[in-house]
């Protein structure tokens, strides 16, 4: 599972101007739409860009872009990026 640099630059970028956290993972899964794996990914991306462990990125895999049942604003409030 090998990560693309520049999309780690994006993320962190877009978390600059103030991009919120579904965002983000929107824009990760338009990179790896193909993905099978793509929660996996999406966490990995959050934890690298962010320095988020993996309690912290944990609820990615509920978001609704991914199938489950967390809606947009509700993954916003539970995952915390610092300034």
């Amino acid at each position: 599972m090998t990560l693309n640099n520049e999309l780690v630059g994006v993320l962190r970028n877009m978390h600059s101007d103030t991009a919120k956290v579904s965002k983000l993972l929107d824009k990760i899964k338009t990179a790896h739409e193909e993905e099978p794996q793509i929660k996996m990914y999406a966490m990995k991306y959050l934890r690298e860009a962010f320095d988020l462990s993996i309690a912290e990125v944990t609820s990615v895999g509920g978001w609704s872009g991914f199938g489950g049942e967390l809606s947009d604003e509700q993954i916003d409030s539970l995952i915390q990026i610092p300034s």
